[in-house]
Parts: C-alpha cells; structure tokens; sequence
C-alpha cells in the first residue's frame, strides 16, 4: 500500500485505530437504548391472573398491568397430568366463572391472542372450601331432656336440639366463608400484581448486570492498550 493511501485509510479511520473498543461501545449505547424504549411497553401489556375459589365455583380474572380487562379472552383448565378439563370465553370484565371439575391442582391458562398469556396454580388444598381457609367449627354434647337449675330454682330446658345446633354452626360457617372470601379479593389480585412487578424487576436487574460485566471488562482493556 502506498504511503498516500495508508495516510487516506488513517485519516479516515483515524477513531478507530485511536479506540478500538469504540465501535463496540456505541453497540452497547444502542443496545441499552433499545432496551430502555421497549421494556416500558412490554411491561404495560403483560397480562396477569389470578383464581380463587367461592362455594363450588372457580373465579378465575384475566387483566393487563395498566388496568385493562383481558375481554374475550380463552381461559383453559389442566389437570396436574396437563389434560384439558375446561375450556371458556371471559366476559368484558375479563372474568370467567365455572364449577370445580375435579378435586385435584388445577393450572389455569388465559390467552388473550397477540402473544399474551399468562397461568395460575390452584392446589387441591384450596379447593377443599371457599376461602382455601379450613374454618372449624366444636360444638359441646347437650342432652335434650336435661334441666337446667337456676339460682332461683327455675328449670329451664336448652336452647337448640343437637341437629338445630349443627344446621345453625353451618350457616354460621357459610356466612363467615362468603365474607372472607369477598375480603380477601382484592388481597389476592394485589400479590399477583406484586408478583407480575417483581418478575419484571428481576428480568430488568439481570440485563443491567450483564451490561455492567461486560462495561467493566471493557475498561480494563482500554486501560491495557499501549
């Protein structure tokens, strides 16, 4: 190569030749970049569900991160041996409700088309009642035809026979089910947010890691060079 043409080909490649690690550098800036723009609106469309029992019926709910209903979307019900038991269309609310199909764990899918899909476990545990919350109920022997001996020497006989005593600890039972279970709604919904948030955060966490191992390996290299 003549001396003309070597100084032409330094001259134009003059930043590279000074730093070399130069161009690798701007493909780290773009890549980071590219990142940045892209994670914010992943995160917004991320579908999220959540299940729960109430009575012998399955609530499932299909929802985006930025608020929106999973509509119309396809809700599938698999066995622990991935058989389909059910299948469904959400409501506009993105809600879907069916009876148990089985007393075993049970994986529930939601599909909202476009790539958008996400899952939730129910165990056979929280099946057993409305709540996955055993609530128990004692109650004492008490003899019908037994009297009662007040102060004053008034008999008085018991309230409730046995059987009365049983169907009342039952509705009692229900009532104390159904209200917890409307409580613990929106606790459910909000660690299953909090679970979808903090996946995101791990993912965004481990891309920043690498960056850093590979920005630090890139400076004691550039230190390295003569």
């Amino acid at each position: 190569m003549e001396r003309s043409q070597m100084k032409a080909y330094y001259t134009k490649n003059k930043a590279i030749i000074s730093n070399p690690y130069q161009p690798a550098r701007c493909c780290i800036a773009a890549m980071a970049t590219i990142f940045l723009l892209i994670t914010p609106t992943a995160f917004a469309h991320k579908l999220n569900m959540f299940a729960y029992v109430e009575g012998d019926e399955i609530f499932a709910e299909g929802y985006f991160t930025d608020g929106k209903k999973a509509k119309n979307s396809t809700i599938t019900v698999f066995d622990p041996d991935n058989k389909q038991l059910l299948q469904g269309t959400s409501d506009d609310d993105g809600q879907f409700t069916f009876a148990i199909p089985q007393q075993s764990d049970l994986r529930i899918t939601v599909n909202a088309g476009m790539g958008h899909q996400a899952e939730y476990v129910l165990l056979k545990d929280e099946l057993s009642d409305e709540t996955g919350i055993a609530i128990t109920t004692t109650s004492q022997p008490s003899n019908t035809t037994s009297d009662i001996t007040s102060n004053n020497n008034d008999p008085q006989t018991t309230a409730l026979p046995p059987i009365a005593t049983r169907i009342e600890n039952g509705a009692i039972r229900a009532e104390v089910e159904r209200a917890v279970g409307k409580a613990i709604k929106p606790l459910m919904r909000e660690l299953s947010t909090m679970r979808a948030e903090k996946s995101l955060a791990d993912i965004i966490g481990g891309v920043g890691f690498i960056f850093g191992l590979f920005g630090i390996a890139m400076y004691f290299k550039s230190r390295k060079q003569p």
